[in-house]
């Protein structure tokens, strides 16, 4: 029976899967804006880079929580939100300008409280 946590890390994955073939595909297409600051490639390109920062931090706590067998309701919780808030993340850009920033920021404070919990549950065996 799969665990939440690795329905996390499968839902991850994807998401720098996806990430990556996007990159691709700009690549394809030669690279076009590249050179601009605001370009879709560049924004895709920091949004693909980020994700590859996060996602191998993320999916090593939440492994180390399953192989823990971590079933408390705050552990699950906190690795489903952290999960979404890095979802939501990536999906920053392709929201409006308006929406850029508070989707931006509330997903960055999300992820920076996940991972300290979850971390420090790892740690101090709570």
């Amino acid at each position: 029976m799969s665990s939440v946590y690795l329905q996390c890390v499968g839902a991850l994955s994807l998401l720098s899967g996806a990430l990556a073939f996007r990159m691709s595909l700009f690549r394809l297409a030669g690279s076009p804006g590249e050179d601009k600051p605001n370009s879709p490639i560049n924004n895709w390109g920091l949004t693909q880079c980020l994700a590859a920062e996060w996602n191998p931090l993320v999916i090593g706590l939440l492994l180390a929580l399953h192989l823990r067998g971590d079933n408390s309701t705050v552990s699950v919780a906190t690795a489903v939100a952290l999960t979404a808030s890095r979802i939501v993340f990536a999906g920053r850009t392709v929201a409006p300008k308006a929406l850029a920033y508070p989707v931006s920021f509330g997903s960055m404070v999300t992820s920076y409280l996940g991972v300290f919990l979850l971390s420090g549950k790892l740690l101090l065996e709570l």
